[in-house]
C-alpha cells in the first residue's frame, strides 16, 4: 500500500493487522526520503553522474498507455517508460 499524494494532518486509517501480516502487505509513503537523501540525489544529478537516460529507457505516446502498462506488467526489465502527450 502506498500513501501517495500526502495525507492530511491528523488523518488516520484502520488496518487489519492479520491481513497485513499473513498477506505480507507493506505500507509506505511515496515521499519516504530524508532531506539529506534529496540533497545527495540532486547533487548526483547536477554533477551529471546520472541522467534520465540511465533509467528512462523507453518513450511512448499517451495513446499507447494501456499497451505500455501491459508490457511493464510482464516484468520485461524496463525500469521507466516516459509517456508523452
Amino acid at each position: 500500500m502506498n500513501f501517495f499524494g500526502g495525507c492530511a494532518n491528523n488523518s488516520s486509517i484502520s488496518l487489519d493487522t492479520s491481513l497485513m501480516h499473513y498477506s505480507e502487505i507493506t505500507c509506505t509513503a511515496s515521499f519516504h526520503h530524508t532531506p539529506a537523501h534529496i540533497r545527495k540525489a540532486l547533487d548526483i544529478v547536477s554533477r551529471g553522474d546520472i541522467t534520465s537516460a540511465d533509467f528512462v529507457n523507453r518513450v511512448e505516446p499517451l495513446a499507447n498507455l494501456l499497451q505500455v502498462l501491459q508490457h511493464l506488467m510482464s516484468h520485461n526489465g524496463h525500469m521507466k517508460t516516459a509517456i508523452v502527450p
